[in-house]
């Protein structure tokens, strides 16, 4: 047996030592302690060639004037990369690849004629049979198949789905940093019965392929644009716990990661610890946009316990304005809003910069600026950053579905005329988050006080715009609701112009101008009525509208209104009642509810 010494190794029965060097120890001259630091290259010997510039393959090519050839020289590189691609590959499988780049240069052609397409597709799909698995993992050939997945006929596209029916060959396909885009062309060009078996060939492997940089894209793409709510739900669970997806659950639970943590308490560590791993794993990875991943962490904040969730938003709250545009990520969004504390409200607030028309107009990020009005305190914060930037754009949010919502948010909170039920059921649920103090009635008048003059504004510039259509008016109809100071008077004025001017069929027969109207002239200050009265008065007299309106049910109750409501004596209410006096005919004529109404003013 032997010991190891400080410097060497000695026999236990005394022998000699045999020196031992460790391999990290310097070594120095004479009597030099620590060794002498060596200059770089001293000591080594100098090798054959070393120290020379491997030439490039362009600096032997020149001209007679001696420059490079560049065009001599990309021709000797391109042969080259020829060359080298040929050892690659096996010799048939190289010049099949050859042809069907050539066919594919014509194929992908967008003036192609459709009946040489549908020849060429044919002609590829013969060259190729046979050896497509093999021609998928190229970054050429790949795109061929792309292609032909894209032009071929049913039968191709079959033939395609066919090579890669085994689980090994969709899971390998997904991985590959080429074929993975093969994998969302042969998801898009599938058909359903295609897709239900690739999703049952990757059923049971989501989180190795969700971690995965490339298949995790694929699968994203699947969950995100075909999966079926059944699909969906299966792909979730098996994120929990692999094993969860194969216990017999009531399908009412759906995902919902609090009804499954009631139904399975004992598994509540386990299915958090293996959602934490997963969540770490992605964000580490930088797969931040993935949508599947935006859901895990929502359902996770909703129940992990308060340190993880604190330390899960911090690192979120910078990405959100770039996921807001799924569903699960506006969830997310939601979710660090609710449980943010006021500094990770604020972060969030601020990342939305420049952003703000966009999210207000998108399907769903919508709802995280709806999120933003529910719970940040901060009025100062919320009127700068967001409030100010709809404002410049508010002609643009008014007339857009999703933005509409977001300003009558501001004016009405959740009105049942904008929001359906469970919308209102899923904002409700950050109602009693712990750190929003204010009332949300307090918070909405201190925004909005300050913004009069902008929305009143929004109406003079832009109400011929709303006019044409039903929810711009009813916003507008909000705008004058919300406010009562004397910025009104302008933008009323500007209101009665615009109706005037509006032919009977698109006009006051629709039921938001008459429903605008008589919020003017029923619930606004006498001042604003007296002055909506007198302006569509003397444009309907201008434009010589007076008679078209008295023929309608609508009109006629407009103006019954403006003599009820404006008082008789007053300007208004007097020119009314000349106006039916020297048009009483046409209310006998047409014998509407409101003409009839109108007429008893020249009874009385």
């Amino acid at each position: 047996m032997t010991q190891r010494g400080e410097t060497g190794v000695r026999t236990r029965n005394g022998g000699e030592i045999k020196k031992f060097t460790n391999k990290f120890e310097k070594s120095g001259g004479d009597g030099d302690k620590f060794g002498k630091k060596r200059k770089f290259g001293e000591g080594i010997k100098e090798e054959k060639g070393a120290g020379k510039k491997k030439p490039r393959a362009y600096e032997n090519i020149v001209t007679a004037d001696g420059k490079p050839d560049w065009k001599k020289a990309r021709m000797e590189m391109k042969q080259l990369k020829e060359t080298r691609k040929k050892k690659e590959m096996k010799p048939e499988i190289y010049e099949l690849s050859k042809e069907a780049k050539k066919i594919w240069e014509e194929l992908r052609k967008e003036n192609c004629p459709q009946n040489v397409r549908d020849k060429l597709c044919d002609q590829m799909h013969r060259l190729v049979k046979g050896h497509i698995k093999r021609l998928s993992f190229a970054h050429d050939t790949s795109r061929v198949l792309e292609s032909l997945l894209m032009y071929g006929s049913e039968e191709v596209r079959a033939n395609i789905h066919v090579a890669f029916k085994s689980k090994d060959d969709i899971m390998l396909l997904m991985k590959s940093t080429y074929g993975h885009f093969l994998a969302l062309k042969l998801m898009k060009y599938a058909t359903k019965e295609q897709r239900d078996a690739i999703f049952k060939a990757i059923e049971a492997h989501v989180v190795t392929l969700l971690k995965h940089q490339f298949a995790s894209r694929v699968l994203n793409d699947f969950y995100l644009t075909y999966a079926k709510a059944a699909q969906k739900t299966i792909i979730i669970k098996e994120c929990y716990a692999p094993l969860l997806r194969l216990e017999s659950l009531d399908e009412s639970l759906g995902y919902d990661l609090k009804l499954i943590l009631e139904k399975f308490p004992e598994k509540k560590t386990g299915i958090l610890n293996n959602l934490q791993e997963l969540i770490t794993f992605m964000l580490e990875k930088n797969m931040k946009t993935n949508a599947i991943l935006h859901l895990l962490i929502h359902e996770y904040l909703e129940n992990c316990a308060h340190a993880e969730r604190t330390e899960l938003i911090t690192t979120m709250r910078e990405e959100l304005v770039n996921i807001l545009h799924t569903n699960e990520g506006s969830l997310l969004g939601l979710s660090c809003l609710w449980h943010g504390t006021p500094k990770d409200r604020k972060v969030i607030v601020k990342s939305f910069k420049g952003f703000i028309p966009k999210i207000a107009c998108d399907k769903n990020g919508y709802r995280v600026l709806l999120g933003v009005i529910d719970t940040v305190d901060d009025v100062v914060l919320v009127s700068k950053a967001i409030c100010n930037e709809m404002l410049n754009n508010l002609n643009d949010l008014v007339l857009n579905q999703y933005g509409q919502r977001t300003v009558v948010y501001l004016l009405e909170h959740r009105s049942s005329l904008f929001f359906d039920p469970e919308i209102s059921k899923l904002l409700a649920q950050g109602d009693s988050n712990e750190y929003t103090k204010k009332p949300i009635g307090q918070r909405l008048k201190d925004i909005t006080e300050p913004l009069e003059q902008e929305f009143v504004d929004g109406i003079v510039d832009n109400f011929g715009m709303w006019m044409k259509e039903n929810c711009p008016c009813l916003v507008a109809k909000f705008i004058l609701k919300r406010f009562t100071g004397g910025h009104l008077n302008e933008a009323v004025q500007k209101v009665a112009e615009c109706i005037a001017e509006a032919s009977t069929a698109e006009g006051v027969e629709r039921n938001p101008i008459e429903a605008l109207s008589k919020l003017i002239l029923m619930e606004l200050p006498m001042e604003t009525r007296l002055a909506f009265a007198s302006e569509l008065l003397v444009h309907l007299n201008k434009l010589g509208q007076i008679k078209p309106w008295l023929q309608t049910n609508r009109g006629c109750f407009v103006l019954l209104r403006i003599w009820e409501k404006c008082g008789q004596d007053s300007q208004p209410g007097k020119e009314v009642k000349k106006c039916v006096t020297s048009n009483i005919q046409i209310l006998k004529k047409h014998k509407t509810a409101g003409g009839k109404l109108l007429s008893n003013i020249v009874e009385d």
